[in-house]
């Protein structure tokens, strides 16, 4: 029995490990160098900052470059309309005052500058282990293996992954503010995500159905920014059902019975601003790519693999616990 107990304890650890690997991978990055001087400042002035931080133009890079680098992840597996962020002075002004009250609850302040419309925000709680603003993104990413996007459900809090990845959220800031027992992470997001019975993206090929109508992609990710190729953009739109595609504006031109950024929606009601039209059936022709289009190659075993682990840490935990109170039973009755 107790060798069964070990062997469970090994098999955990490893598989605890193998999650840390996939998951923390970006620990150790260009923000150490900062990590350390915000550890000295705090340890040497032997008191905590009272007053708001306001963030460095390094500070604010990191935060836009995270942000970016996971949207991109989710968009080679599968997004098709997920925006580039970009730094957002009025969101950080809310952030840095938010952050500076040291309550670990969701708001934004009555005062001072705002944003029209929904604000989205994510929390983190960290110790002064030292500012590390890509940690804090990267924990809000991690939840991705509790999101299950079919049934558009959560194993377990998700929340904070679901807006990291929000496809039309493409503002974005950062703040933090050294409370007296830990710090705390604040960052605010325009357009808000986590719409009721929403998903936070749609699936085909990268760039192909950007919120913005025009399939102009940077990296994979929409840029309502581009309005040529060049500077980085590229063409990467489609066009389904016998629809042109314009390739001085990236966009679609439907064919009578189709609408969508892609064309790929066949109209159904007069206020949609197409007409039905009997005669429209899918597939008649082949797609139009713009230059700069991928190719949709979404497989859902890779995105298994992460839940799949979770899971079966889950059980030998489960199991590990079963074991011990039937060996604490059997103790207790002195068998």
């Amino acid at each position: 029995m107790k060798m069964l107990v070990y062997v469970l304890l090994v098999a955990m650890v490893t598989l605890s490990l193998s999650d840390a690997v996939i998951h923390n991978y970006l620990h150790i990055i260009r923000s150490n160098a900062i990590a350390r001087i915000n550890q000295y400042n705090a340890v040497h002035t032997g008191r905590y900052r009272r007053e708001a931080h306001t963030m460095t133009q390094k500070e604010k890079s990191e935060v836009v470059d995270a942000h970016n680098h996971f949207r991109r992840i989710d968009a080679r597996e599968s997004a098709s309309d997920i925006e580039l962020m970009t730094w957002d002075d009025t969101l950080e002004s809310m952030a840095v005052r938010w952050a500076a009250r040291c309550k670990f609850e969701h708001g934004q302040p009555k005062e001072g500058p705002k944003r029209d419309g929904w604000v989205g925000q994510n929390l983190h709680m960290d110790t002064y282990r030292g500012i590390n603003l890509t940690r804090a993104i990267q924990s809000f990413y991690s939840e991705k293996r509790y999101y299950f996007y079919d049934s558009n459900s959560c194993g377990d809090v998700c929340g904070h992954y679901t807006q990291v990845v929000w496809a039309i959220s493409h503002k974005v800031a950062c703040a933090y503010h050294r409370c007296p027992r830990y710090a705390l992470y604040v960052c605010n997001y325009h357009p808000g995500g986590n719409m009721i019975g929403q998903k936070p993206y749609k699936r085909a090929a990268s760039c192909s159905q950007c919120a913005s109508g025009a399939g102009w992609c940077r990296d994979r990710l929409c840029d309502r920014n581009c309005s040529s190729a060049e500077d980085g953009c590229t063409c990467a739109a489609y066009c389904y059902n016998c629809a042109k595609l314009d390739l001085k504006t990236c966009r679609c031109s439907c064919a009578a019975g189709w609408r969508g950024t892609d064309c790929s929606m066949p109209c159904k009601k007069k206020r949609e601003k197409c007409t039905p039209d009997p005669n429209a059936k899918p597939d008649q022709c082949p797609p139009v790519k713009g230059p700069g289009a991928y190719e949709y190659t979404y497989s859902p075993a890779s995105s298994m693999y992460v839940k799949t682990q979770h899971q079966q840490l889950m059980m030998m935990m489960m199991m590990l616990v079963m074991l011990i109170n039937n060996m604490t039973i059997i103790d207790s009755a002195g068998i």
